[in-house]
């Protein structure tokens, strides 16, 4: 995958007009992303106390899958981003 990475990255970036149509694509990504990861820091926030409070009922789980879950959460956006750049 780092070979062909590299490979991508010495072509051409293209005319004016391609590398416009493709910076406004990548702006559009970023936007949707961002809007996306706003309604999943709600979905996270609320996830996180029903777990938490299941794993206080039930003897046979733990609170630790509280933060294994916040954590997911926050690199799955990160490496989203990453991706896009």
């Amino acid at each position: 995958m780092y070979i062909q990475s590299v490979w991508v990255r010495k072509q051409s970036a293209g005319t004016e007009k391609m590398q416009s149509i493709s910076k406004s694509i990548k702006e559009g990504a970023l936007a949707f992303l961002n809007a996306e990861y706003r309604l999943l820091l709600v979905f996270v926030v609320i996830a996180s106390g029903a777990l938490y409070g299941i794993s206080t009922m039930v003897e046979t789980t733990s609170w630790l899958i509280v933060p294994a879950f916040v954590v997911g959460a926050i690199f799955q956006p990160w490496l989203g981003i990453l991706g896009c750049e």
